[in-house]
This record gives C-alpha cells, structure tokens and sequence, in this order.
C-alpha cells in the first residue's frame, strides 16, 4: 500500500508491506506530491527483527513502523533536520515549545504529566517519545510525528522551540542553565544519530547549534505535584 505522509514539513510517498502503518500514521497524510520515496518490505522488517535484540516480542507490523522511522530519520538528517528523544510540549500557544529529556525511566514524560495536571489548557502535547526539529534561519521548530510513545500523547503540529530541560531525579526541586559545553554531553545521547558521515554531520551540527543558540536546563525534580511549578515557572518567563 502507497500513501503520502508529511513529516517535518517534508512530503514521502511511503510504500509499506503491512496495512498496520496507514493506521499508526493516518493524521499524516497528505494530497502534496511526494519529493522522497520510502519503500518497505517483509523482508527488510525481518532483518530488522534479527537484528534488534530489543523487539522481541514485537509484532511484525508494528516492527515495519520502527523500520518506517529509520529511513524517515535518516532522509530528513540531510535536510537539517533531526530526531530526539524526549516528550515535548508548547505552553499557551504554539510560539512556546519545549522538550523534556532524560534516560528512559528518569520521569521526563511523568513531569509533563504532572504539569499538564497542574496546568490543565495551559499545556499541550507536541509528542512525548520522538518529536522532529528543524533547523530553520530563524531558529529551530518542533513537530509532532507519530511516533509519539506507547501511550500515544502527541498532535500533527507545528511549533516554536523555545527551550529544552534535562531532567533528573532529586529530593528537592530546582533548575539550573547548562553551558553550551554540558548541554551537548547531556542531548548528544537523546538525538537520533543517523548513518553516513554527512548525514551524521548534519545532525550533530545541528545539536552544537541548539545548545549554542536554545537555553538548556538541568531540572532536578522529584515526582510531587510541586516539581511542576519548577519548570513552569521558566517556561512562563
């Protein structure tokens, strides 16, 4: 089956062996004529199955989505524009978004849980697993994708990204700027790097100019309600 699906403002045709995909990415689609062809197979989501200790127990449908969001990430890598690994929000409208990272298990997509409790309207999900950011002359946007986590939190949109937080746990609730320098070492394990000099390149360039260009925060939080003033607060500076 052949749809095409937008994803970072690029248009793909996307052939895909299983009908699973049309429905996992079905706010992506598009009627814009397609400049990057994507094609899937049996096959190629059998290797991938092999060859990935971590998707044991996968379905082989669901496996082609994962196959779909390789090629994808490393299509847009020669666009400047990237994949991280984080759950991101704007705040009141989308001119404000932010990006909440950490190592699975820390607590990002659990703090935004806890500020969408406090705040209710006030925030709202871009993506909590694999938004897309772009480079652009005026700075970077953020875009939701499908690819939004197991709990499918997540809006097609198009947004401004303002700022980034690397959250950690903590008895107590603070928050911190990071140098350029400390950001880098903090996302360069949150990014998507792709394969290929240039497109690896691309995307690490890419990150070396966020955290030169984006406040990027430590946020030490614990996991009360309180935690989530923390970094509203910054956010609504």
């Amino acid at each position: 089956m052949k749809k095409n699906y937008i994803f970072a403002n690029t248009v793909f045709e996307i052939e895909s062996h299983f009908d699973y995909f049309h429905v996992f990415a079905k706010e992506y689609v598009t009627d814009k004529k397609a400049s990057l062809v994507i094609s899937s197979s049996k096959e190629l989501v059998e290797e991938w199955k092999a060859s990935h200790n971590d998707c044991e127990g996968f379905s082989l449908d669901y496996i082609e989505t994962l196959v779909i969001h390789s090629a994808v990430a490393q299509t847009l890598a020669t666009e400047n524009k990237f994949i991280i690994h984080g759950s991101s929000i704007y705040v009141d409208c989308p001119s404000n978004g932010y990006i909440f990272v950490a190592p699975s298990g820390t607590g990002k997509s659990t703090h935004v849980r806890l500020l969408k409790k406090m705040y209710g309207n006030h925030i709202n999900y871009v993506n909590d697993d694999k938004p897309f950011i772009s480079v652009t002359k005026d700075g970077f946007d953020l875009y939701g994708s499908p690819w939004n986590g197991k709990e499918g939190l997540g809006n097609n949109v198009k947004v401004s990204l303002k700022g980034i937080f690397v959250v950690s746990r903590s008895n107590t609730n603070k928050v911190s700027k990071l140098s350029p320098k400390e950001a880098i070492n903090h996302l360069i394990r949150q990014i998507h790097i792709p394969l290929g000099i240039h497109e690896a390149g691309n995307a690490t360039n890419a990150l070396i100019k966020l955290c030169e260009s984006l406040p990027v925060y430590l946020l030490e939080v614990n996991m009360e309600d309180d935690a989530a003033i923390t970094s509203f607060n910054v956010m609504k500076k």
